[in-house]
């Protein structure tokens, strides 16, 4: 009798193991525990201590003090904060290129990167990655460089079987005036909107995420034309990037902007005294469809080491050898 009594046990233990397993099948319990985490950080000037021929002067070892020393110093600081995120994709703004994301996925264990190679600017955009980047498209706003804008990298990867695309960015800065350099921007913008609108025709179920430093945002944007708008602005223009902080006017290539979401004294980078919210990671309705991976979070990250005595970006000193960057980093969380 003991051990029929113990096999009745074995069997009911079984029974409940099957439909728990059961259970998470239906829901995906499995898949919702993981975190992945995506971060976008203007690095402000990463420079190798390599003579290449088109660093900006302060950091071409043949012209400045500036060599493999101190370029690893530098290294050591900014993956030191990004090995602290746990991120697992990072999309980088400003850096001198290709090398430059090697040395970062060497330190960080990460295997995978690739990197924008405009022959006419010193700095250039790129991802490292923990996964592999299956696909890899570099867009230009121009068919020629006269206004030198920046491409946009496009890197496609196959997250746990869904198709995951981003867009790096930086547009143009606004030295030289907001309006003056605002063309640039909205030709950037144009350019992007269009590739969103590609990608989700040809693949509707993408998950979608742009990030970068758009050196604008809803908030920033000059008077008159702009290159970003809020969908429920009555005079925004077709063509231009359209963003909402509403998830349920996210459609098609809408995407979603965090920064709707959250109070006006906070930014990722501050200048004359005033935030602003010029880096961004967008990302469109597939994030929010209850299908696999899903949107979480998003917002700025913050730690004692990004940040100076008053709490704003530390930004990083060529002269002093100290800081980290005028921006601070953007994390988003999906699960």
């Amino acid at each position: 009798m003991f051990i029929f009594h113990m096999n009745i046990k074995m069997i009911s233990l079984l029974v409940l193991l099957s439909l728990f397993a059961l259970g998470c099948m239906l829901s995906g319990c499995e898949e919702s525990s993981e975190e992945i985490i995506i971060m976008t950080w203007n690095v402000e000037n990463l420079f190798d201590g390599k003579d290449d021929g088109h660093e900006y002067i302060e950091y071409d070892p043949s012209r400045s003090d500036w060599n493999q020393a101190a370029y690893h110093t530098r290294l050591r600081i900014l993956t030191d904060i990004m090995s602290d995120s746990n991120a697992d994709i990072i999309m980088v703004q400003e850096i001198e290129g290709e090398d430059v994301l090697s040395d970062i996925g060497k330190i960080l264990g990460f295997p995978y990167h690739v990197a924008t190679q405009d022959e006419y600017s010193a700095i250039q955009c790129g991802i490292v990655s923990r996964f592999p980047i299956s696909e890899v498209r570099i867009h230009h706003a121009l068919d020629t460089i006269v206004q030198n804008n920046r491409s946009i990298l496009q890197a496609v990867i196959d997250l746990h079987g869904q198709r995951l695309v981003l867009f790096v960015n930086h547009w143009k800065s606004r030295i030289g005036g907001v309006v003056e350099t605002e063309a640039s921007r909205i030709l950037a913008a144009r350019l992007l909107s269009l590739q969103i609108s590609s990608e989700v025709s040809s693949h509707p179920g993408s998950l979608i995420i742009c990030g970068g430093d758009l050196n604008t945002s809803i908030k920033d944007a000059p008077e008159g034309n702009s290159a970003i708008y809020d969908i429920s602005d009555p005079e925004r223009i077709e063509g231009r990037l359209l963003v909402s902080s509403v998830i349920a006017e996210v459609s098609g290539s809408i995407l979603y902007d965090f920064w709707g979401t959250l109070g006006e004294d906070t930014g990722s980078y501050r200048y004359d005294g005033q935030w602003y919210h010029f880096d961004h990671l967008l990302c469109n309705k597939s994030l929010f469809d209850d299908k696999g991976i899903e949107f979480e979070t998003a917002g700025v990250y913050m730690s004692d080491a990004l940040a100076d005595s008053a709490g704003y970006p530390d930004s990083w000193s060529r002269y002093k050898m100290k800081g980290v960057s005028d921006h601070f980093p953007l994390l988003m969380r999906l699960k």
